[in-house]
């Protein structure tokens, strides 16, 4: 039998290296955090490079290089995230991501609109990827089923208070330069979420669309 003093020695090991994992773990996650804070796009590869094995950080790592230093190959890329998406299936950011990749790869429209579609089923209430679908849908609209450009509007509603003022200049040139019939559906949709859509329509500059104007 197992001595009581051998099991403490035992348990005292694992309580050491426990320790010396969290410890680890915590100075792995605390590097890669001071160096998110100051990277620039010549150095994404410096400086999230050194993490993507390591398991506390590895997927944070891959995921901010596709964002912010993406494979010149659109078909690359495409491949790039779907193999992040393999991991983590219901992060909205890298199915967004997707659909862009997919929109520079000059795959097919139906491509685009389903991985727009699970980013809004995974993500329908996250302000700053909801901000980004708005600006990304808003010149695809000619290709957006019905049930793609109703939930636009509530992308618009959630994601205006967490854009950037460049942000905001950018949408609202979007849908100046959109069809009239674009800009009547997205005001109908904001109308129908009460006061906060309504300003968000009135700040766009769109028509006062009656809120029965429902999308098609």
């Amino acid at each position: 039998m197992i001595r009581e003093r051998h099991l403490r020695y035992l348990a005292a090991a694992l309580i050491v290296a426990l320790a010396s994992y969290t410890v680890a773990s915590a100075s792995t996650i605390l590097r890669f955090a001071l160096g998110d804070l100051s990277v620039t796009y010549p150095t994404v590869a410096a400086t999230y490079g050194p993490y993507v094995d390591l398991p506390p950080v590895a997927y944070l790592a891959r995921e901010r290089m596709i964002q912010l230093a993406p494979s010149e190959d659109s078909a690359q890329r495409v491949e790039d995230v779907k193999d992040l998406l393999a991991l983590t299936p219901a992060d909205s950011a890298m199915w967004l991501e997707l659909a862009k990749a997919e929109a520079a790869a000059q795959t097919s429209p139906d491509q685009v609109v389903r991985a727009l579609a699970m980013s809004t089923l995974t993500g329908p209430n996250e302000g700053r990827i909801m901000a980004e679908r708005a600006l990304f849908m808003t010149p695809l609209w000619d290709y957006l089923p019905a049930e793609s450009r109703r939930s636009m509007a509530s992308d618009v509603r959630g994601g205006w208070g967490l854009m950037t003022m460049p942000q905001k200049a950018q949408l609202k040139e979007l849908l100046r330069l959109a069809s009239d019939d674009e800009r009547r559906q997205i005001s109908a949709g904001l109308l129908l979420q009460g006061k906060e859509g309504t300003g968000v329509a009135r700040e766009l500059g769109l028509p006062a669309a009656t809120p029965d104007a429902r999308t098609r």
